[in-house]
């Protein structure tokens, strides 16, 4: 018997009212991969056995691939190679080793960053906390990773820590496809739960203890796509639970008077996700948030200005799920991830826009396969990847969400 999954796809316009929308199920066959092939036929990445992550990269006009991973568990090298981008396969003899002092845990590695001024960077967990190894604005090489956050050449594949960070923290980041920004998240550490701060510098804001001294208790938060604002899930003490949405800066709190409630929540709601990203049409944020034991994710969208979250549509999705935020040309795709019982599998949830407005889509499944899978833009293909390890094989899986 083919299994089911109850899914919602509401078209509603940002500027209607945020009232409550039913979650109407609509029942259809899920799309499991099947055109999947070994992406890596030299074996080029043979004994790399760390975290990895993709990303397309930004500065090559033929849209290859980079792809980063820490060699091992615990204290090892960084290594990167480089994809076609058409065919999505390793290409051989790209394998390039960018820092030797990565240590952590394996399932915590190293994280694409892109600053403001498109400087492309991995940042990742050593001794010390977070370091950074950065890429020119023109590099002469694919592979010039050789930089620290300031420009400053590194010597022995060893970048330094970043100046705002801890021992034993690690980064985090929002995105596959990083976006243009200068803020970043960390967590362990000196921080209680997230703490955003500046690449270049100056003091962390941990958002938690920010909040606390407002008499709120954060859940959940997420960077926003407007530089510096931090979105947040929080009750106060009567247990009245909303979106919030905040500015950090340089010395460690929230701007004052910026901290806003965006929009309400039901009393004593609590959120274990939130993720947000621009959408590439309408320029509009959109936000997910998945509440704690639920199976539900609520689809907001604000303007691109900023202000009030105005809620456009909810999925019906399994409780507990990892989840992420993907995006190309033309629309916001929600990942999750279902590691257990009889729906493990990779899906997806895409926002589209329509006629300006945006569209929340269906909830499909897009692979039985869920540990380490990475779903993957590649502009130069025009179609959607599903990458993932497979018998020490990195395999690579043509899908639609």
């Amino acid at each position: 018997m083919q299994r089911t999954m109850t899914i919602v796809a509401l078209i509603v316009s940002l500027a209607a009212s945020a009232a409550a929308y039913p979650v109407v199920p609509v029942y259809e066959d899920r799309d499991v991969a099947a055109d999947c092939a070994n992406a890596d036929p030299a074996s080029e990445l043979a004994g790399v056995g760390g975290d990895f992550e993709l990303t397309a990269d930004p500065q090559d006009p033929e849209g290859h691939l980079l792809y980063v991973s820490n060699m091992a568990d615990g204290a090892s090298s960084l290594v990167l190679a480089r994809l076609d981008g058409t065919t999505g396969q390793v290409l051989q003899g790209s394998l390039t080793t960018i820092a030797t002092n990565f240590d952590g845990q394996n399932d915590n590695g190293p994280e694409f960053v892109m600053q403001r001024d498109g400087v492309i960077g991995v940042i990742y967990s050593g001794i010390g906390g977070v370091h950074g190894v950065f890429r020119p604005q023109i590099p002469a090489n694919w592979n010039q990773f050789q930089f620290d956050v300031f420009g400053n050449p590194i010597r022995n594949d060893n970048p330094p820590v970043l100046t705002n960070t801890s021992d034993g923290a690690y980064p985090t980041v929002s995105l596959h496809i990083p976006q243009q920004s200068d803020t970043y998240a960390q967590f362990f550490g000196s921080c209680s739960s997230r703490c955003y701060g500046n690449l270049y510098g100056g003091v962390t804001t941990d958002v938690s203890l920010q909040m606390a001294s407002l008499g709120l208790t954060v859940s959940s938060t997420a960077q926003s796509p407007r530089e510096g604002y931090v979105f947040m899930s929080a009750c106060d003490l009567a247990g009245a639970c909303g979106l919030y949405e905040g500015l950090i800066t340089s010395g460690g709190i929230f701007f004052p008077g910026s901290v806003q409630k965006l929009a309400p929540l039901l009393r004593a709601v609590k959120l274990y996700g939130l993720a947000a990203a621009r959408h590439p049409l309408t320029g509009s944020t959109v936000v997910f948030s998945l509440v704690e034991s639920a199976t539900t994710a609520k689809v907001w969208g604000q303007s691109p200005t900023g202000g009030v979250l105005k809620l456009i549509g909810s999925v019906q999705i399994d409780a507990g799920t990892h989840f992420r935020v993907e995006l190309n040309d033309s629309e916001v795709v929600l990942n999750y991830l279902v590691f257990s019982g009889p729906d493990t599998g990779n899906y997806t949830v895409p926002v589209t826009a329509v006629g300006g407005n945006l569209a929340v889509g269906t909830n499909r499944q897009i692979s039985t396969v869920a540990q380490g899978a990475e779903l993957d833009w590649l502009p130069a293909a025009n179609r959607w990847a599903l990458y993932y390890r497979s018998s020490d094989k990195l395999k690579r899986c043509w899908v639609t969400p």
